[in-house]
This record gives structure tokens, C-alpha cells and sequence, in this order.
């Protein structure tokens, strides 16, 4: 039972890693070519798409590092 849970903390943070990764550069990415943003605000998008940019935008906001990132 021990090796199992050690394999869950193993895996969570792994995936918490890569997701910290793709997040980063998810925010560079938008930071350095702000026009992804307007581009991607502009085509006509779902809400489900709508939703996930709101909370990507949102995210940034709260980061330092990427809060120029605008909308």
C-alpha cells in the first residue's frame, strides 16, 4: 500500500511539473506576441473557447512576471 501512494505523490507531481511548464510557456508565448490574444478574441470563437482564453487572461493577471499580458 506504501509503494501505491508513493507512486500517486510521484505521479502528481510530475503532472503538477508539466503543467507548470505549459503554463509558463503558454504566458510567454501570449506575453511576447500579443497579437495571439487579439487573433484568438477576434475569430469567432465558441464559449467554450471564450472561457478558457477568460481564464488563461485571467491567470496572467495574477502572475508578476506576465501581468502586462492584457486583453
Amino acid at each position: 500500500m506504501k509503494s501505491c501512494k508513493f507512486l500517486v505523490f510521484i505521479s502528481y507531481n510530475i503532472i503538477n511539473k508539466l503543467l507548470g511548464s505549459i503554463k509558463e510557456l503558454l504566458l510567454k508565448s501570449m506575453r511576447d506576441n500579443p497579437e495571439i490574444i487579439k487573433k484568438m478574441q477576434n475569430e469567432e470563437s465558441d464559449e467554450t473557447m471564450k472561457a478558457i482564453l477568460k481564464m488563461i487572461l485571467d491567470e496572467a493577471q495574477k502572475d508578476p512576471e506576465y501581468s502586462g499580458v492584457t486583453h
